[in-house]
């Protein structure tokens, strides 16, 4: 018996996660020696959010029939 609030689980989880090591790869390459720092951003925890609502929102969709 499949458990579709492990795979929702799962799918937000690992969406903030790469998105957070996303972040951090973009800050120590891209924006090295800039005052700017993607991590730092107040809004950076918002994108990441709702980023991984929507994808666990589309996750939904495509495995209601399954």
């Amino acid at each position: 018996m499949k458990n579709k609030f492990v795979s929702i689980f799962i799918v937000a989880f690992f969406t903030g996660a790469t998105l957070n090591v996303l972040f951090s790869i973009i800050d120590n390459t891209i924006l090295r020696n800039q005052d700017f720092q993607i991590s730092d951003w107040e809004f950076s925890n918002y994108i990441v959010f709702f980023t991984s609502m929507i994808l666990v929102y589309v996750w939904i969709k495509r495995n209601r029939n399954q």
